[in-house]
């Protein structure tokens, strides 16, 4: 996933205007400023900033635009957004495990990832407060920089889950460990020769223990065949917030096959 999180020069700081950044950026044929586009601007410690809180975290953002930023918060399905706007125009959402915005990093705390995006809302350059939006879009970098400074942040890493932040799944041929990250949100049905993980309505994956037809043979566990079968995704009514979710689901089979890797007993094919 590109990083979106560029440095301007310094002259622009020392001029004080953040508005000259609105001829930096890259548009399309309409004129629109694509998310792409954005650049960040450098921040100071010294800048002045407010705080906005969203559930555990608080994020900082310049004091210059306190007066003249609304923020909205809300929280579905395990995830939050954090919707900044001016002049009720949206500028920006700040999506915490959720979205499908571009990757700031990853927040770290008791042992449980956060995954911080961004998805920049498309600027029109015709816009007599084009300048003025863009340079509030472009101070995100003082967000980051605040959370660099207060928490446990890796910038631009995507860490879904620490490897030993798991739970346990026990079947009749061996045990299952699983991301804790989705420990009561993914549902488990249990059979004798398979482990069924599902999410609301949707078949995530099955672990299968004998030869069947679609599976991949991850290997064998005292001699039991272990393996796979990923139904394929499709995005059809899922909003970006579910696509996203499940998608991370899936793909966190691989913390299941690292610890069957580590399991006496288990021979890799």
């Amino acid at each position: 996933m590109k990083k979106i999180l560029g440095i301007i020069i310094c002259a622009v700081l020392l001029c004080g205007t953040l508005a000259c950044c609105s001829n930096g950026g890259s548009s399309d044929a309409s004129g629109d400023s694509s998310s792409s586009a954005v650049e960040t601007t450098s921040v100071n410690d010294d800048v002045e900033v407010f705080v906005i809180k969203a559930g555990e975290w608080e994020f900082k953002y310049p004091k210059e635009y306190e007066k003249s930023v609304k923020t909205d918060v809300k929280e579905e399905n395990g995830g939050t957004t954090v919707t900044f706007s001016s002049d009720n125009k949206k500028l920006f959402d700040l999506q915490l495990n959720c979205g499908s915005g571009d990757v700031l990093g990853t927040l770290t705390k008791d042992g449980k990832n956060t995954i911080v995006r961004v998805s920049y809302e498309k600027l029109d350059k015709n816009d007599k407060n084009y300048s003025k939006y863009y340079a509030m879009q472009g101070a995100v970098d003082a967000i980051i920089t605040n959370l660099k400074k207060d928490y446990d942040f890796k910038e631009g890493e995507e860490n879904y889950v620490n490897s030993q932040d798991v739970y346990e799944i026990p079947t009749k041929v061996v045990s299952l460990y699983y991301p804790k990250q989705w420990q009561g949100v993914v549902k488990t049905a249990e059979a004798d020769d398979s482990v069924v993980f599902s999410y609301g309505d949707t078949k995530l994956f099955e672990i299968v223990f004998k030869e069947s037809p679609g599976a991949t043979i991850l290997g064998s566990y005292n001699g039991t065949p272990v393996g796979i079968i990923s139904p394929n995704l499709e995005k059809g009514k899922l909003t970006d917030h579910e696509y996203t979710t499940i998608l991370a689901m899936q793909e966190s089979v691989d913390t299941i096959i690292q610890n069957l890797e580590k399991q006496d007993g288990f021979k890799a094919k």
